[in-house]
């Protein structure tokens, strides 16, 4: 019952906001990481402290990312969201 209420929750209120600071993002509503997680993992470092900050999906801080307009991402992969990766 709690994880139900959990998953409206993070249905109504972050993924709404997940949608408006990675436009590019698609995942499984269901399955996969939850919204809240994606800001809590990602947002700081790339959005507010600046590590490919103009990306437009989730990028891990410890990535790379150069020349992100010539990439063409896919559903359900994100160029960057591991560690270490150089693109």
């Amino acid at each position: 019952m709690i994880k139900e209420i959990l998953n409206r929750f993070d249905l109504l209120l972050f993924r709404p906001i997940v949608k408006v600071i990675y436009p590019q993002y698609k995942r499984p509503i269901n399955g996969y990481i939850t919204h809240y997680q994606v800001l809590w993992r990602f947002f700081f470092m790339q959005k507010i402290v600046g590590f490919n900050r103009k990306v437009p999906w989730p990028v891990d801080f410890r990535s790379k990312i150069l020349g992100w307009e010539f990439i063409e991402k896919g559903i359900m992969t994100d160029p960057g969201d591991n560690l270490g990766t150089y693109y």
